[in-house]
């Protein structure tokens, strides 16, 4: 029994969760709305907060997100690619929706597979962004490159499928490994999408912050 047990613990300590906890500090933060009132509050709350911490001692990257890796939330929703035909059968998926800000791929050690990070360009006046996870690119893309597709969430309950005026398309500018977000002996099987924060503000949120 303990030989097996040992055994176990060595395959989990191999496996690659696809970020890089060592030297990370994470707090979550409830920005009020009796002193933010909306998204352009948050904004600003948000980007003077980053602004300090990263100026603090010590630390050599800092980040804000939605969902950090293991804490517990989850957030999912139905997402579609352009041009993408279902087959018969096929249910719709619903991967991971995560909103973060320019630095916190690069503080989680998250690695790049295509493309690029968000920076400070990808802002709420202009084009509308995207960075997905391997799992979801395969889904759709499997032989292709997704970098400069669109992607789509329904707003027609009753027409999943449909595209009109009101669709927002999201145009994709990266790819990134895998992150185990919910269990690191595993992973999320219909895979996860991430937002820039400054296009779809939160106010719950997870610091995280990576310092010597």
């Amino acid at each position: 029994g303990s030989g097996l047990l040992l055994a176990s613990f060595r395959q989990l300590l191999a496996i690659d969760p696809g970020f890089k906890s060592e030297g990370v500090t994470t707090a979550s933060i409830i920005v009020p709305g009796a002193r933010y009132a909306g998204d352009p509050e948050v904004r600003t709350f948000m980007g003077r907060a980053l602004s300090a911490v990263r100026t603090m001692p010590g630390v050599s990257s800092a980040g804000v997100t939605s969902i950090i890796p293991l804490g517990g939330n989850h957030n999912d929703s139905v997402i579609l690619a352009e041009g993408y035909v279902m087959q018969p059968g096929e249910s719709l998926i619903s991967p991971m929706q995560v909103r973060v800000t320019p630095g916190y791929f690069e503080t989680m050690g998250a690695t790049l597979k295509r493309g690029r990070f968000f920076t400070d360009s990808d802002s709420e006046k202009s084009l509308k962004t995207l960075i997905i996870d391997e799992t979801l690119a395969r889904k759709f893309w499997p032989n292709a490159d997704p970098i400069g597709r669109r992607m789509y969430r329904p707003n027609d309950p009753n027409d999943l499928m449909k595209i009109d005026e009101k669709t927002e398309w999201l145009t994709i500018v990266g790819v990134i490994a895998d992150m185990h977000m919910d269990d690191i002996t595993g992973n999320t099987s219909i895979g996860a999408y991430y937002y820039p924060f400054e296009q779809s503000p939160r106010r719950f949120v997870t610091l995280a912050l990576k310092s010597s």
